[in-house]
């Protein structure tokens, strides 16, 4: 069965997610973009992330969201 989510990763990074997998830890940023159809298709890993996986972790997540050619903290 073919996955329905891509990781791209060198090798450093490909060797720790076959170590350890995919854990809320290993995120120290989050960048979003905004506006129309991105948000269609997003919503369900939206829901997920900040549901039930970001929710274990235990240091703060700093956060950008990208409108156009702005970030925002």
């Amino acid at each position: 069965m073919k996955s329905s989510l891509s990781i791209y990763a060198g090798p450093t990074a490909r060797a720790q997610l076959l170590e350890q997998g995919v854990t809320a830890a290993q995120f120290k940023v989050l960048v979003g973009a905004s506006g129309g159809p991105k948000w269609f298709v997003l919503y369900g890993l939206d829901r997920y992330l900040f549901g039930d996986f970001l929710q274990r972790r235990t240091e703060p997540l700093l956060t950008w969201l990208i409108c156009g050619r702005k970030a925002y903290k």
